[in-house]
């Protein structure tokens, strides 16, 4: 399925998705909402070594199990997010939540070769 991606490319083809056994309605509009983020950032995310597969892998078994890209997480969707880059490239997540802040990362090369192998 991800091998059927053009890789140089922000996003996934509509008919990639609609053919993916695990792509939910849930999973749908996170990749929505994210999709616009990453487009507005695409050049400063691949400068920082990110790379298709990190942001849109799609997993061989249901969400949130095995390995998906970080397009497909479920934070995309909260107003009160603020994401910035750390010094080493990976996204900063921060959530203003009424008892406080919620800082999550999302850690670029995660995704193991292995895991895309075994996709193609």
């Amino acid at each position: 399925m991800n091998a059927d991606c053009p890789k140089d490319i922000p996003g996934v083809p509509e008919a990639v998705m609609e053919k993916h056994a695990y792509i939910t309605p849930e999973l749908r509009r996170n990749y929505e909402v994210s999709i616009v983020w990453i487009k507005e950032h695409w050049d400063e995310l691949v400068a920082h070594g990110w790379t298709w597969d990190e942001l849109f892998f799609m997993g061989t078994l249901p969400y949130p199990l095995g390995c998906w890209g970080i397009a497909w997480f479920s934070l995309w969707d909260r107003e009160d997010l603020e994401i910035t880059f750390s010094p080493q490239g990976d996204l900063t997540c921060v959530l203003h939540e009424p008892g406080g802040n919620v800082v999550q990362t999302m850690r670029k090369g995660l995704i193991h070769s292995s895991v895309l192998d075994a996709d193609t």
